[in-house]
C-alpha cells in the first residue's frame, strides 16, 4: 500500500467513525444493525431518447460491517430503516446494480444507492 492509498483509508475510517449512524439493514429474513455514511448521488437515466435525472440517497458501509450479519452482497430489494424510522429501499445507480465500491483499489466501503420506501421508484 502506497502512501496516497494509507491516507485514503484512514481519511475513510475518520470519516466513518465522525459521520456514521447506525442503521437497521435487512435483506430477506437477513437483518442486522450497521453503521453507515449518508450520502447522495445523481445519475442521468433512460432509454436514447428521453433521460430523466434520478437523485438517491447513499449509504456507505464498510463490507466487514455486512458480511458481520450476514449479506453477501446488497440486492435490489433490500432496505435500510434509519433511527427516525426513515425506510430506504435500494436502487439501481448508474450501473446495473445497487451498490458499488467506493473506491475500486481499496474497496474500502460499500455504497449502497436507495430511494426513500413509497416516495420514488428507480
Amino acid at each position: 500500500m502506497n502512501l496516497m492509498q494509507l491516507g485514503l483509508k484512514i481519511h475513510a475510517a475518520a470519516l466513518h467513525r465522525a459521520a456514521g449512524e447506525f442503521v437497521e439493514y435487512r435483506s430477506g429474513l437477513t437483518r442486522g444493525r450497521v453503521k453507515a455514511v449518508v450520502g447522495e448521488s445523481t445519475f442521468e437515466q433512460g432509454d436514447g431518447e428521453a433521460m430523466i435525472e434520478v437523485k438517491t440517497i447513499d449509504f456507505l458501509i464498510e463490507p466487514s460491517e455486512l458480511k458481520r450479519i450476514g449479506i453477501r452482497e446488497p440486492k435490489r430489494g433490500d432496505q435500510i430503516t434509519r433511527k427516525s424510522g426513515e425506510i430506504h429501499d435500494t436502487c439501481q445507480g448508474s450501473s446495473d446494480s445497487v451498490w458499488e465500491w467506493s473506491d475500486a483499489a481499496n474497496k474500502t466501503f460499500v455504497v449502497v444507492h436507495t430511494v426513500r420506501s413509497g416516495n420514488e421508484s428507480c
